[in-house]
Formats: structure tokens, C-alpha cells, sequence
């Protein structure tokens, strides 16, 4: 349908407004007087179409100077919203809408946004020998190119200052956040007041290296890969260590207190057991079924099947072993024993069972049979996690003159 005089002369004014009434005059040709002194008022009245971006207090302004024969397509079309709104629906890009308006602002427009413009930065943990350190998170700042774009269509429509401002852009991962995510989950702590020198020192060593260590979801734990061989030559002392059901000296006496004081609180900590041996029999600073021996051939493993990172840490603080372990929690659970006793048998040196041992004096102590078992109560809900039994050893006596009987 072709326009009537009156809605063609409103698009001139329109352009006129825009670009002068030269650029008009090329276009429609001077034939009328009245027209013509139209377009020489505008000319004398011409602004800068411009788009404001605002950052708080700051203002950066972008200047427009659209090309006639582009306006006047797009105001016959509906107008700049309209335009707009047809080259998002295409898939055009942000830039390439505004350069097919005006090159030269789709440049200015994106290097003042990018000189606004600036990232959230996420809040940040670091690990040290005493706990976490926390980063504060910072906001960031941004502007939507589609709020730029419709912005734009207004003011060059005639319907807006033409004012854009931008948005808060909120972190990711927060510290309260990461503080919820790395609460005390765990802590377990163990007796060593009778060690001596030397298996304190063995004890020092291998807290430190578990000290810190960060384990990702799925991760698993090996104690021997993360402590390390036990030898002279890394630090290590002689000190009592149990060989073949005897208490005996060795190099890194001690290290079996860490890594079971660390066991009780990764279970303590709701992770998964892959691979505990016990000792030949109970140890002293542990109930039954819940000592963690490691050796060149045995080790401790255990996975973190939750869906959070968690951090070990040990010390040794006075005279006791600390492992606490830090994580998100995973709801209230509890650690128990059972434990049942067989007295170990009274024999002489030949093997042969006593009644008495009157007359006889004792050879070597022996030991209970004890069968004990480790259950974890998560929530109410109880899992037995270990069966142990720990072989007992006859009590053996001779006659008190040394002979047989």
C-alpha cells in the first residue's frame, strides 16, 4: 500500500532529524519550498543521537550518526525496535546489528562496554598447616547487549534518553559458601604420652606429610603413597614397632599411631574403607578392630565418596595425635565396638596344658583371644565395618628349679 503525503513527510522529519536536511533534499528532491525550509530548521536544531552507559557515578556516552538511506529503510519498516527485533530473531550478532546502522558505533559500543565491563572473581581457599585460609569473592559488573540494543532503538526511534546501566554479576562460590562447604566434619585423637623421643619424632614426620592433604570427590586416599617409605635415610628413627607378634625396635616405631588415629577419623568422617589390616594383636591407645597397621606390605585406604572435597589434618598437640578432617557434613555419625575375650591358655614349656602353677614360674605372658568388631551408626542407621580377631598366645610356664616336670 502506498503512503499518504502527511505519514511520508513524518518519516522525513524523522531522517531529517537524523541527518540533515542535505541528506534529504539527495533523496526526495527540492520541490517544495516548505519542505525544503523543514529540513534547514532541523539542520539548524541537529543533536547527536548518543546512548548512555552508567556505572555508578560514571557516565560513558556513545555517539550516533546513522546514514540516510539505512534510517529511512527502517522507519518504513517500523522503526529501529522493529529492525532490531527481526535481526536478533535471525541470529544476527550484537555488533554486526548496530554496524549495519552505524559501523563506527558498533566499535565504540564494544570497547567502552568492554572498558566497564569487568568479572566476578570467586572466593578462594588455601590450604596451610593450620586450617584453611578463605579470598573474599568480588562482584563484577556487565552489560546485557540486548538492553544495549533496545536502548539504542529508542533513542534513535525517539522514545528514550537513551540511558543503559548494568548489572551486578554475583561470584560463583562465595566464603560463606566455602566455609559451609569446609566445616569440622571429623576430628579423632589418640594417646602417645609414654612415646619415647625417637617415636615422636616418627609421629611428627608422618603428620606432616598428611597434613593439608586436599581430596577431591571420587579421590582415594593411600597412606603409604602419601607418607612415603619409612627409612633412616628420609629422617626416620628406631623405635618399638610390632614384627611377628613381638614387640620389637625398628626404623619408624610410631607411624601405625598416625595412621590409625587418621582412620578412625576418615570413618568418623562417613568415607569409604578400601583397605585396613589390623596388628598382630591390640595395640594400647585403640580399641580392638580399630587400629590401622601399615607396613611395606599393608596400607591404608580410603575413598571420599561424597560430593564435596575434603582436607586432612594432623598434629601432634602435647602428648596426643590430632586428624581432623574438614568437609561439608553428611549428618551425625558415631563409631562403637563390640568385643568379646577367650583367656588365653596356662601350658608349660613342652606345651602341655596346666591346671597350676604352683611351683612353676612364668616363661612368657601370654594373650586373649579377642574378637571385635567396628560399627558406624550414620542417621540411626548402623553398618558394621569391620570383623577382627586377634589370635591369643598361651601363658607358658616351667617348674621353678628349671627342669621339666
Amino acid at each position: 500500500m502506498r503512503r499518504s503525503l502527511p505519514a511520508f513527510l513524518s518519516v522525513l522529519c524523522c531522517v531529517a532529524l537524523l541527518c540533515g536536511a542535505v541528506g534529504a533534499t539527495l533523496l526526495l528532491g527540492a520541490d517544495s519550498a516548505t519542505l525544503l525550509a523543514q529540513a534547514e530548521t532541523a539542520q539548524q536544531k541537529r543533536a547527536e543521537i548518543a546512548i548512555t552507559l552508567q556505572l555508578d557515578d560514571q557516565q560513558i556516552v556513545c555517539a550516533c550518526r546513522p546514514k540516510l538511506l539505512g534510517v529511512l529503510s527502517i522507519l518504513t519498516r517500523g522503526g529501529f525496535g522493529v529492525y532490531f527485533e527481526e535481526q536478533t530473531a535471525k541470529g544476527v550478532s550484537f555488533a554486526d546489528a548496530v554496524a549495519s546502522v552505524d559501523k563506527g558505533l558498533a566499535i565504540d559500543l564494544e570497547q567502552k562496554i568492554r572498558r566497564l565491563e569487568y568479572p566476578a572473581k570467586d572466593a578462594t581457599l588455601t590450604v596451610q598447616e593450620n586450617g584453611i585460609i578463605y579470598t573474599q569473592e568480588e562482584t563484577g559488573w556487565c552489560y546485557s547487549r540486548q538492553e544495549v540494543l533496545r536502548a539504542l532503538a529508542a533513542v534513535l526511534d525517539g522514545n528514550s534518553a537513551g540511558v543503559v546501566r548494568g548489572s551486578a554479576v554475583r561470584a560463583t562460590h562465595t566464603v560463606e559458601g566455602l566455609r559451609l562447604r569446609t566445616q569440622k566434619i571429623a576430628e579423632y585423637s589418640t594417646d602417645c604420652a609414654t612415646s619415647s623421643p625417637d617415636r615422636l619424632h616418627n609421629i611428627q614426620l608422618a603428620c606432616a606429610a598428611i597434613n593439608g592433604i586436599a581430596l577431591p570427590p571420587g579421590a582415594e586416599f593411600s597412606f603409604n603413597d602419601t607418607v612415603g617409605e619409612r627409612t633412616a635415610e628420609r629422617g626416620y628413627r628406631q623405635a618399638g614397632v610390632i614384627i611377628d607378634g613381638e614387640m620389637t625396635l625398628g626404623v619408624g616405631g610410631g607411624v601405625c599411631q598416625v595412621s590409625t588415629t587418621l582412620y578412625n577419623a576418615a570413618m568418623l568422617a562417613g568415607l569409604r574403607s578400601v583397605c585396613v589390616a589390623r596388628h598382630s594383636f591390640p595395640v594400647r591407645y585403640v580399641a580392638a578392630g580399630r587400629d590401622a597397621m601399615v607396613s611395606s606390605a599393608t596400607d591404608l585406604r580410603f575413598i571420599n565418596d561424597s560430593t564435596e572435597p575434603v582436607y586432612l589434618f594432623a598434629h601432634l598437640v602435647g602428648d596426643r595425635v590430632v586428624v581432623r578432617i574438614l568437609g561439608l557434613p553428611c549428618g551425625r555419625i558415631d563409631l562403637s565396638t563390640t568385643e568379646q575375650r577367650t583367656p588365653s591358655p596356662t601350658v608349660d614349656e613342652t606345651g602341655a596344658p596346666l591346671s597350676s602353677t604352683e611351683g612353676y614360674v612364668q616363661l612368657k605372658p601370654g594373650r586373649d583371644k579377642v574378637v571385635a568388631e567396628l560399627w558406624r551408626t550414620v542417621d540411626g542407621r548402623r553398618t558394621r565395618l569391620r570383623y577382627e580377631v586377634y589370635p591369643g598366645t598361651p601363658s607358658v610356664w616351667q617348674k621353678e628349679n628349671g627342669q621339666p616336670q
